[in-house]
């Protein structure tokens, strides 16, 4: 007796669940090369702190083997000063008082860097609403919070010059009035001054206000006087970067001595010379001082005022208030001379 019995729909059957299978084993293991692979650190959390799995970008993060991490708590490496937190946000998360929360905290590495992380923590339940683990995404934002830093600091920096900017144009403002005697006098002064200022602020941003070269600061302020005519204006030193605070107290302070020279010295003469000179010294204290020695020569006799003006008292006090410095004036009838020294430790970088 042959019996016959089409089975043909439980191989279709059988031949669809082998398929989802496959595809099920297929996407368990692409899901788990993805998650080994990350480029952000993911761990799963038991709800008593425990880890249960982290993958390899974590391990890279932290500086800790896979072992490591598995055989600890949570915030073992968390900073002290940053546990709580985000301890007390993990508690309410487990107990269900709070899904999903993100924080940013410091952690320690294995080699004792401490780094700044970002942290995203999400529960997984089940149908039952039974918290099953919890899942953290990890990312290393050392590099960003050190740029944050960097701009705060920059704009703390910002405000701090512009205060200082706007109380040097103030104070420019009232002396150069006190001093005019008619409303030209004072326009022709005060603009001079500012552009001075102007020029010295151009070469600080081109160094990114760390500093500014003597020379070029010199050669900015002199460079309309020097003509064709040869060694009218003559530069002797070696290079020396100037600190931020020197380059606007120098650039001010030349000036002056520039427009002086212009009007009623050496520069206002086609046979009148500059000579400016610099070099290191000891100062008698022992101490290392910055010696710029500025020389007239070829112009009309000098003849030392009974009365010096702004100018003069803005050379002098300012070197002394801002650089800690000292200005001598000598005024000789062959010309003017200018001696400032400043010591080294506030003028150079």
């Amino acid at each position: 007796v042959n019996c016959f019995l089409d089975i043909t729909e439980r191989k279709r059957m059988d031949n669809a669940l082998e398929r989802s299978r496959l595809q099920a084993l297929e996407q368990e293991q692409r899901f788990a090369a993805t998650y080994e692979h990350a480029a952000i650190g993911i761990s799963e959390i038991a709800p008593d702190g425990r880890f249960l799995r982290v993958n390899e970008a974590i391990c890279a993060i932290s500086g800790f083997s896979r072992e490591h991490l598995l055989a600890n708590m949570l915030f073992t490496h968390t900073h002290p000063d940053d546990a709580d937190p985000d301890r007390q946000a993990f508690r309410k998360q487990v107990a269900g008082e709070l899904d999903f929360y993100s924080i940013e905290k410091r952690f320690i590495r294995r080699d004792g860097r401490v780094i700044w992380i970002s942290v995203r923590s999400s529960p997984v339940r089940d149908a039952n609403d039974r918290l099953l683990y919890v899942v953290r995404v990890v990312q290393d934002i050392t590099e960003r919070k050190a740029a944050e830093q960097r701009q705060r600091l920059l704009m703390d920096e910002l405000n701090h010059r512009v205060k200082n900017t706007l109380a040097t144009v103030q104070s420019l403002a009232a002396q150069t009035a006190r001093a005019a005697t008619t409303p030209a006098a004072f326009r022709e002064r005060f603009e001079g001054r500012l552009i001075a200022l102007s020029k010295a602020h151009d070469q600080l941003t081109i160094h990114h206000w760390e500093s500014a070269d003597l020379r070029e600061l010199l050669s900015g302020s002199l460079a309309p006087y020097a003509g064709t005519t040869p060694d009218r204006v003559l530069l002797r030193g070696e290079d020396v970067v100037l600190r931020p605070r020197a380059v606007l107290t120098l650039a001010m302070a030349v000036h002056e001595l520039t427009t002086n020279a212009a009007k009623y010295g050496a520069l206002s003469v086609p046979s009148g010379r500059v000579e400016v000179q610099w070099r290191p010294v000891r100062a008698e204290n022992g101490e290392s001082c910055l010696e710029i020695e500025w020389i007239e020569q070829g112009g009309p006799n000098v003849v030392e005022p009974e009365q010096h003006g702004f100018g003069t008292k803005l050379i002098e006090g300012s070197i002394a208030a801002e650089l800690a410095g000292e200005t001598r004036l000598v005024f000789q009838p062959q010309g003017l001379r200018c001696e400032i020294r400043i010591p080294m430790k506030a003028a150079t970088v």
